[in-house]
């Protein structure tokens, strides 16, 4: 089958959001108080047993016990609406087959052979909240992101490490792991994935109660505005975050800029020092720019970690929310967009004395030819 073949079954709105940015038009921080910690969500968390994974290559299916039978409809840009009032969840319906991953896979084995032994290489394949929320009768029509991630995993090289997700989420779905009004997960999702991430690697990982909470009020996110469904701006959701209590809040950033389609690298800034987790009014529509402030630059954290391990994270925007968890994990944590790397991969990796490196990408990333494209350039010069 040819790699992108299976691209007419995801949807031009899916395609579109795997496209954006994670940052609104009010993306400029401003500042907000700190919510006081919701102790039933963390103490949830504390208590629940993470599920024993044998083999990260084998995803077992997900069986919805949450919402089977709730009412669904489509807009007419072709978002999914489940469920009504506050449980009113706006996705992107998911439809390919178990070879979507095939081409992804390629580029995984392409870094893994370009780095080289010395290198560790990961690869977490993230299922958007489609996988978890839509209704029975919907899942019966597709297949489903269980298969397309179990796909891509099977073709990778044994040397490549898979990072099984899906799996975790899967037994957390009760929670709020993702956002109801826009295309990203939640923080909280993001903290279980981590974990994952962090066990495969072998490296420590905190819990919660290492975290200081902190929540924007009345959010409404992307999905809102490109459902054109005026019911969803009527029920906001709390984007809550975690913030690492005993490690510092800076980082050093190389920003780019853009050109008019936002897609293209036209200059470079120089670096200078930032605060890795910037803060929002209650109501702000980009409250997950919280990470970073975006995605058009290049960070890298010195965590204060003393082991010695130092981690590139290769992603897209679902990929800013891990970062935060892994600062007891690593030395040093640098993250990197591929929609916006003009480096060469291997060069990077040597300069800056990499040990790890996790590319972490969602569903509908894995067949994008732009995607695809980027890390061409990256193995074969650079990025742009």
């Amino acid at each position: 089958m040819k790699p992108f073949a299976l691209l007419p079954h995801i949807s031009a709105l899916a395609l579109a959001l795997a496209a954006l940015t994670s940052c609104g038009k009010d993306a400029a921080p401003a500042p907000s108080p700190t919510a006081p910690p919701d102790s039933t969500v963390q103490a949830v968390a504390e208590a629940q047993q993470e599920p024993e994974i044998a083999d990260d290559r084998v995803i077992p299916p997900y069986t919805n016990t949450l919402n089977p039978t709730a009412p669904f409809r489509f807009t007419r840009s072709n978002v999914l609406i489940v469920g009504e009032g506050s449980a009113m969840r706006a996705m992107s319906n998911f439809s390919a087959g178990r070879g979507l991953g095939y081409a992804f896979a390629q580029r995984v084995n392409r870094v893994k052979r370009a780095l080289g032994s010395g290198v560790e290489v990961y690869c977490m394949a993230i299922p958007t909240a489609s996988a978890f929320y839509s209704p029975d009768t919907l899942r019966r029509q597709s297949t489903g992101q269980q298969q397309a991630i179990e796909g891509l995993y099977e073709k990778l090289l044994p040397e490549v490490h898979a990072v099984n997700v899906f799996t975790p989420l899967g037994h957390h779905a009760a929670e709020p792991i993702y956002l109801r009004t826009d295309h990203h997960w939640a923080p909280l999702g993001a903290f279980y994935a981590a974990g994952r991430f962090a066990k495969v690697a072998g490296v420590p990982f905190e819990p919660l109660a290492s975290y200081e909470q902190r929540t924007v009020r009345r959010f409404v996110g992307s999905m809102a505005v490109l459902a054109g469904e005026k019911s969803l701006k009527f029920t906001p959701e709390d984007f809550v975050y975690y913030m690492p209590k005993e490690k510092k809040n800076m980082a050093t950033y190389i920003d780019f800029r853009l050109d008019s389609t936002k897609q293209h690298i036209v200059g470079e800034g120089k670096p200078h020092a930032g605060v890795f987790f910037a803060t929002y009014k209650d109501g702000a529509s980009g409250a997950y720019c919280t990470f970073m402030g975006g995605d058009a630059k290049i960070v890298t954290v010195k965590t204060g970690t003393p082991n010695g391990r130092r981690l590139l994270i290769l992603k897209d925007s679902f990929g800013n929310a891990l970062p935060g968890y892994l600062f007891y994990s690593f030395e040093e944590i640098h993250v990197c967009d591929v929609r916006f790397f003009p480096r060469n991969l291997p060069q990077y990796v040597r300069e800056h004395g990499v040990t790890d490196v996790l590319l972490a990408h969602n569903v509908f990333h894995l067949a994008n030819p732009a995607v695809l494209e980027k890390y061409d350039q990256m193995l074969s010069g650079g990025g742009e």
